[in-house]
């Protein structure tokens, strides 16, 4: 068939209206703003830009107030280093190392796939609360960083952690204390998961200062189950500790916005015991409007270390602390622990939320009885609240519930055993491919059943 030449030209006036739509539809969807090239992919969940962060009013007002009272900033000349970031429906929260620098300026810059600014998009904000800085969302922004405006280059820019949930994930986790110190926690850390485990948590968020290698073993094991999410703490300063435990419970608190409708506050050597049957549910269920609940503290004398390695199942659970401490004060209130909403919580003051978003806060206290925390308390002479055994106080041998402890118990061991019982490499298993490399006698580490080497 013959085309007419006015045909033709109909033909090839339609053919570049079409390539320039579908140039203009792919530029929408799949480049950035601000980049004519270095093509990047957008998901659904990224084409929005928001141009102010939510409760921007209370969250100013918060932190002129905080410059009052609660200012409980330390390490006054730590360094700018960003920690983690995470995007939220209707905004990003970036924690950070410093905590002196509460309703201090900020900027907000972001960037593509490709780590290239996004031409315009800056945001201005401040500090709040302590180490923290809330952002406005970016289209297509994947990556972001905080700019002082002192003329110093800002950090290197960090990934956004996905924390976009019309509901969320988990219902009950843990906010784990720091983990720091010299003592062994590799034996601490399978009581605390599999005791909280046993009442019902199935999620913990971990912050690690510093670890050993074989600690950290145990720890990889419950990330690898996918029970723990680990943030590790990196500063300029040579040994972190308890000095960098705000940094920490604010971290806590945006990882687990959106992430987990409930939080328990506890350190890592702090357990929530359940008593006469209760359970956490009973707890949630007894007031739909609260959004803390606190529990009173009962301090158990710990005055032996942790051992520093696995021997056998049989010295594990002679070593357990809930074996071997039972020396128990009266539980008070005073330090006591929180349960909390993390959506509805501005600013954590050690253990309690002291602002919250949204009207007003409904604080329940719940009955010893019903639940308290278990504190497994060193004797220490030169730590911080030292001497709290001493002057007259009066100890009382309390214990865990028998067929809990049995129950702990065995899967303590359980998971000990996976991790920590070594075999040693005989030589006879060595498949016999491999037998004409006994000449090299550093090939194999490995013995023969008699004990001798390859």
């Amino acid at each position: 068939m013959v085309m007419s030449k006015k045909f033709r030209i109909s033909l090839t006036v339609c053919t570049l209206a079409m390539l320039m739509f579908g140039i203009h539809y792919y530029s929408t969807i799949f480049l950035k703003p601000g980049k004519s090239n270095d093509i990047c992919y957008i998901d659904d969940w990224n084409r929005i830009t928001i141009e102010d962060i939510p409760h921007s009013k209370q969250i100013r007002l918060f932190a002129i107030e905080g410059l009052k009272a609660f200012r409980m900033n330390t390490l006054l000349g730590g360094q700018l280093r960003l920690v983690n970031s995470f995007v939220y429906p209707d905004h990003i929260a970036v924690t950070t190392t410093v905590q002196h620098s509460e309703n201090d300026n900020i900027t907000c810059v972001y960037f593509d796939c490709n780590r290239k600014e996004i031409a315009n998009t800056r945001f201005k904000s401040i500090y709040y609360p302590y180490n923290i800085v809330h952002c406005a969302r970016r289209y297509g922004a994947e990556y972001i960083s905080l700019d002082l405006e002192d003329g110093n280059k800002i950090p290197e820019p960090i990934p956004m952690i996905y924390r976009i949930y019309k509901e969320p994930i988990h219902e009950i986790s843990v906010c784990v204390g720091p983990i720091f110190g010299n003592e062994s926690k590799w034996l601490g850390i399978a009581e605390y998961m599999e005791h909280y485990k046993l009442i019902g948590v199935n999620h913990f968020y971990f912050t690690v200062f510093d670890i050993n290698e074989y600690d950290r073993k145990i720890l990889n094991d419950y990330i690898r189950l996918g029970e723990v999410e680990l943030t590790e703490l990196d500063t300029e300063y040579k040994k972190e500790d308890w000095q960098m435990h705000m940094v920490q419970q604010q971290e806590c608190l945006q990882r687990a916005k959106f992430h987990s409708k409930w939080v328990i506050n506890a350190d890592f050597d702090e357990r929530l015991v359940l008593k006469n049957n209760n359970t956490i549910e009973d707890i949630l269920n007894s007031d739909k409007n609260a959004t803390d609940y606190y529990f009173s503290v009962a301090r158990v004398l710990k005055n032996e270390t942790m051992p520093e390695k696995y021997i056998n199942s049989s010295q594990t659970e002679k070593d357990m602390q809930f074996i071997k401490h039972h020396m128990t004060l009266n539980s008070t209130f005073i330090g006591s622990k929180r349960m909390y909403r993390p959506d509805r919580a501005a600013k954590i003051y050690y253990h309690r939320v002291i602002r919250h978003f949204g009207g007003e806060r409904f604080v329940r206290k719940v009955d010893p009885e019903i639940a308290y925390i278990r504190h497994y308390r060193n004797d220490n002479e030169s730590g911080i609240n030292s001497g709290w055994n001493k002057n007259g106080t009066e100890f009382v041998f309390t214990d865990l519930d028998e067929e809990f402890s049995r129950k702990l118990v065995k899967n303590v061991l359980k998971r000990v055993e996976y991790v920590y019982n070594e075999k040693l490499m005989y030589c006879d298993e060595i498949g016999p491919k491999f037998k004409r490399y006994k000449i090299f006698k550093d090939s194999f580490d490995c013995i023969d059943k008699n004990g001798t080497n390859f």
